[in-house]
């Protein structure tokens, strides 16, 4: 899966018509919320504010709206870009001010979805998911372990030195299979992050 590298706006102009998209990293329901609000309060005289997102709240979900274009010629075509460049955690929203000059269902479709694609190309980053892990192993075992965590830009943390060293850290699978051959106690704690790779 792939998310946005930084949130950014771009500005065009098809037929008279001003397309102004942005591009905002979006987890849930209440951030698509407020985000929508903010846009919709600075752009309180657009014609129209349409915008699709991926994001996993619980599973995944997504949501498009045509905000009164001509069904599937707005919302639709900004959501089957965020999906063609395999997007999660993004809310793409196209404000656009009329211009006068109607461009019909097709070429409506089409400036919605050059307007995301504009927003999306060049700035794009693979994620990965990873499970959160509570570990105790012994210091030499821990002194190994440091060293395959510097190499893969692992971080742990809330770690504690007692009779063993233990701490938390987000692992993938690769790295889950690494540290279960050490001699370690390991537990899954059951939450889950998206981390930025490459």
């Amino acid at each position: 899966m792939n998310t946005i590298i930084q949130e950014k706006s771009s500005k065009t102009i098809i037929e008279k018509s001003k397309f102004i998209t942005y591009v905002f990293k979006c987890e849930s329901m209440e951030n698509q919320i407020d985000i929508l609000k903010r846009l919709r309060k600075e752009h309180s005289s657009a014609t129209h504010i349409c915008y699709a997102s991926i994001f996993d709240d619980n599973g995944l979900k997504y949501y498009f709206d045509d905000d009164g274009e001509p069904s599937s010629t707005a919302g639709l075509p900004i959501l089957q870009t965020l999906r063609e460049f395999h997007i999660l955690n993004v809310i793409c929203v196209v404000v656009r001010y009329f211009g006068g000059i109607k461009l019909g269902a097709n070429n409506l479709g089409r400036a919605y979805k050059d307007c995301a694609y504009s927003c999306l190309e060049n700035n794009i980053c693979t994620i990965e998911s990873r499970n959160l892990y509570k570990i105790e192993c012994t210091y030499p075992i821990f002194n190994q372990l440091k060293l395959f965590f510097y190499k893969n830009s692992l971080k742990y943390e809330k770690i504690s030195f007692d009779k063993n060293v233990c701490f938390e850290i987000y692992l993938n699978e690769l790295h889950l299979s690494f540290i279960k051959k050490r001699n370690v106690n390991l537990l899954e704690l059951n939450k889950s992050r998206y981390f930025i790779i490459g």
